[in-house]
């Protein structure tokens, strides 16, 4: 091999080495799916057709970057089971938590353990999550922490994180307005009916 060709072979194994060093840090800062951190907030006893601008500005604003769901219907009349279907992508059929002390079956892999199990921090801070309607979710519950101060400190953390939250200030004590207040009274029998005019609310 002449002196030439040989410079000229050492030169295109360096501009290979140059375009795969290069396509490699290209596929290191674009190529990689990125792990983005997941929030699933859930709200108790809550209308939906409550979400609108002047009662809950931030949750539209919020939506507005995301994506929105607008023809989910409960499956449910009690919590448990449509907290666990929006976790979990099954019915209570199917999950067969239709009571308390009922949870899903304990031999299922969950979304959540997938996610745990691919590298992402999985998490409630909720006392109540730990009962045992959502055993087996894939949850590590870390209680008596708020979400926001939570979500501050996992600013620039290296590993991606999934938060369950269920906002549970909507639902006790529930007070309609009296435009929406029947007289139950009213519908009392005559014979049964409380002294008075109108039911005392």
């Amino acid at each position: 091999m002449s002196r030439r060709s040989f410079s000229i072979s050492l030169a295109v194994a360096a501009l290979v080495l140059a375009l795969g060093a290069a396509g490699y840090a290209a596929w290191l800062r674009y190529g990689q799916p990125k792990r983005l951190n997941v929030v699933i907030l859930t709200v108790e006893s809550f209308r939906a057709d409550f979400v609108r601008p002047d009662v809950t500005p931030n949750l539209l604003a919020a939506a507005e970057s995301g994506v929105r769901f607008t023809g989910h219907r409960t499956i449910s009349a009690w919590t448990a089971p449509n907290v666990i279907s929006v976790l979990t992508g099954t019915d209570p059929f199917a999950q067969g938590v239709h009571a308390q002390r009922q949870s899903v079956p304990p031999e299922w892999k969950v979304p959540l353990e997938t996610l745990a199990d691919a590298g992402w921090r999985v998490t409630g801070l909720q006392s109540f999550m730990q009962i045992d309607t959502f055993r087996g979710l894939g949850l590590a519950i870390e209680p008596g922490e708020e979400p926001v101060p939570w979500l501050e400190r996992q600013a620039g953390a290296a590993t991606p994180f999934v938060l369950w939250h269920h906002y549970l200030p909507t639902h006790l004590p529930y007070r309609p307005s009296a435009a929406f207040m029947p007289d139950l009274a009213a519908l009392l029998p005559p014979a049964t009916r409380p002294p008075g005019s109108a039911w005392r609310r």
